[in-house]
């Protein structure tokens, strides 16, 4: 099944998807679903969500849901190669950050009851899910649980997520004569760079946050005009939604003759944050591997067969 899932992964991976590119999304989903008739047996249905496809696969009031995204921050062409295999570590755009997770869930549903259980994937994941987001909370609210397969850390599943914020800061300026009269412009440039420095320095370690709000925010030049939009995106992901699931999962580990598997609070967030504002949630569940959005991205291929299995197995345990 190893070689099965690493061609799958390859015909995901290779089939570039950036949040941005509407048409790139719907063809990934398209290849998603080429590849889930072969797997399953079905097709999955691409529902609209806001104007944008999702992959649904299984029940429409599941009570397991498998969570995932098939959109990526690389833009088409920035990858290079775009798909290597060099022993136990195959690279590529959105390899870890997750389409490995999506064909591990996969893979995991052969043999589920779908209609208790579905796989589902967005594609406005990586760009705060401002499509989706209603979505994956309506389904979370019938559901006995959320199992998102977002990459693991080092392993471990993720219990906790202490969420985002995402803001823009438009900086307006004054147009003059670079030349004959600078004094009565400000350049907006100028400006913004000095509000770098001072976001900077809003990081708080001792809090654990990266950057703290900012609507204090002031431009050093009183006669320049600045705007500050936007506010929390994703909620904190509470330990408490999957302390739970989290025991659950180790248990059925043991019964696979697996290692312990580990846990760790994360910074970040993910579609589970949302779910887990209403059900249990379990992260992590994904790929062993590393470098999510850096150019050295990869998963670690002899972890692929035995993760689904365990997502497979948990699935089972849950619905008894």
């Amino acid at each position: 099944m190893r070689e099965e899932m690493l061609k799958d992964l390859q015909a995901l991976v290779e089939c570039e998807s950036p949040s941005s590119d509407l048409a790139a999304c719907a063809k990934v989903l398209e290849v998603a679903n080429q590849i889930t008739t072969k797997v399953v047996g079905t097709r999955a249905e691409i529902i609209q969500e806001s104007g944008r496809p999702v992959y649904w696969l299984g029940s429409k009031n599941p009570e397991v849901v498998l969570l995932t995204h098939l959109d990526t921050v690389w833009p088409i062409g920035s990858f290079s190669p775009l798909w290597r295999v060099d022993g136990d570590v195959a690279s590529g755009p959105g390899v870890f950050d997750m389409k490995s997770g999506f064909i591990q869930a996969l893979y995991a549903m052969r043999g589920q009851d779908i209609n208790r259980v579905a796989l589902i994937a967005t594609t406005d994941e990586e760009t705060g899910s401002a499509t989706s987001r209603e979505l994956i909370e309506e389904v979370s609210k019938k559901a006995k649980a959320v199992l998102v397969m977002e990459a693991s850390l080092d392993g471990k599943l993720k219990i906790g997520r202490k969420g985002t914020s995402m803001y823009q800061i438009t900086i307006h300026g004054r147009a003059a004569h670079a030349g004959l009269e600078p004094e009565k412009g400000i350049n907006a440039t100028v400006e913004i760079s000095k509000i770098v420095s001072k976001l900077i320095a809003l990081e708080n370690k001792e809090l654990g946050t990266s950057v703290v709000p900012i609507r204090s925010l002031k431009p050093e030049n009183e006669d320049a005009r600045i705007e500050i939009t936007g506010g929390i995106n994703r909620p904190p992901m509470e330990t408490t939604a999957s302390s739970e699931l989290y025991e659950l999962a180790e248990k059925v580990a043991v019964k696979l003759e697996m290692s312990p598997l580990g846990s760790a609070s994360v910074g970040g967030a993910s579609d589970g944050n949302f779910a887990a504002i209403h059900t249990k949630v379990l992260d992590g569940l994904g790929s062993l591997g590393g470098g999510a959005h850096a150019n050295n991205e990869h998963v670690l291929v002899s972890y692929l067969e035995p993760r689904s299995n365990l997502i497979a197995a948990l699935i089972k345990e849950i619905l008894l």
